[in-house]
C-alpha cells in the first residue's frame, strides 16, 4: 500500500504506536486550544523524539525538511476530502481531514490515484 490513512486521535491528547514501512513509531496528537491547531509528536519505539510539535496543515509534507536517522522513510500529509481547503479543526481530524502516511517513493500525484 502506497498510502495509509492513520486513525483519528479520538481526543485532545492521544498517543499510539504504529508500524510504518517495517519500523514502529510512537505518534502523539495534541490539540492546542490557543492556536486552534493539531500538532504531532513523532518518536521511535522507545520514546526517543524524532520530531515534536509538527502542526497539521493541508497538503504540506510534515517531515519535509527533517533530517533524522530514525525518521520514517515516507512522509505524513493531511488531505481535506471535502475540498474546503481548511486545516483541521478539533472535530475534523479523522473525519473531514484525513492524516495520511505516504510511503517512500510515492509521489503526491500517484498517492491520490
Amino acid at each position: 500500500m502506497a498510502v495509509l490513512i492513520l486513525p483519528s486521535p479520538g481526543g485532545p491528547d492521544v498517543e499510539y504506536s504504529m508500524e510504518l514501512e517495517g519500523s514502529t513509531y510512537r505518534l502523539r496528537f495534541r490539540w492546542h486550544e490557543r492556536t486552534k491547531a493539531w500538532h504531532l509528536d513523532l518518536a521511535d519505539v522507545d520514546g526517543g523524539p524524532i520530531a515534536e510539535g509538527l502542526r497539521l496543515v493541508l497538503l504540506q509534507p510534515l517531515l519535509g525538511g527533517l533530517h533524522h536517522d530514525a525518521r520514517p522513510p515516507g512522509d505524513f500529509l493531511c488531505d481535506d476530502a471535502t475540498g474546503l481547503d481548511k486545516d483541521p479543526g478539533y472535530e475534523d481530524l479523522g473525519t473531514r481531514v484525513q492524516l495520511l502516511y505516504v510511503e517512500a517513493g510515492t509521489t503526491l500525484e500517484t498517492a491520490f490515484e
